[in-house]
């Protein structure tokens, strides 16, 4: 009994770790959109990949850890569309 606690006790802790390190790294990849200026060049990836962040760090805040790694990860993918088409656009001009 004293094992099973424990094995499901480190099962909670390495799944907020998870859904924490998911929201960091979609944290990341919308900065570094925010900085190629997609808020200018891509302003709907810009502004759904910042949607999607705020929503995983509400859920990853009511450890709802699932929801907020489904919701960082479309919060990376519409940031690195933003960074995609930031770069198509700067190869224009």
């Amino acid at each position: 009994m004293r094992r099973w606690l424990c094995g499901v006790a480190l099962g909670v802790l390495f799944a907020g770790c998870a859904s924490t390190g998911a929201v960091q790294g979609a944290r990341e990849e919308f900065l570094a959109a925010k900085g190629a200026g997609a808020k200018d060049a891509a302003p709907f990836e810009y502004y759904a990949s910042k949607a999607y962040l705020e929503l995983a760090r509400h859920a990853s805040a009511a450890e709802d850890h699932a929801q907020a790694r489904a919701w960082s990860k479309q919060s990376r993918e519409y940031a690195a569309e933003a960074i995609r088409l930031t770069g198509a656009k700067e190869g224009v001009k």
